[in-house]
């Protein structure tokens, strides 16, 4: 599989999907769901990095796949922060944001992994001061 979700920390609080070479919608689909049963059980929030850093090209008809992840994310979840999208990428879910009638403003763009990373810990404490 090219693409998988895994726990990128020991407190379950992040979940990063790695995209790796060239990947399908079904794989896609498939990895949808189970990040969401990944969280199903959770009571607390879980932030998402979706590496794409050594991603290949997204599959056609990716506009419905991520309404799809839109439509179907599980109510715990946090920010989501691509690492490595490229424009593509970007302005699909651009797109989606503003047609499929989901709310998934908090998806953010990096360039590093390092950078996802620190943009969740400053969320964090955003929020926790709220």
């Amino acid at each position: 599989m090219s693409i998988r979700a895994i726990w990128d920390n020991e407190e379950k609080t992040i979940v990063r999907h790695i995209y790796e070479g060239k990947w399908t919608l079904e794989e896609y689909y498939g990895l949808i769901d189970a990040h969401r049963a990944m969280l199903k059980d959770l009571d607390y929030e879980v932030d998402i990095i979706n590496d794409l850093r050594n991603a290949g090209l997204a599959p056609s008809n990716m506009a419905s796949a991520i309404k799809y992840a839109a439509r179907n994310a599980p109510k715990n979840e946090g920010i989501n922060v691509m690492v490595g999208a490229n424009h593509y990428v970007k302005a699909l879910i651009d797109l989606v944001n503003r047609t499929a009638g989901v709310d998934i403003t908090e998806v953010r763009h990096v360039t590093r992994l390092e950078d996802a990373y620190a943009m969740i810990a400053d969320y964090r404490v955003t929020t926790a001061r709220r």
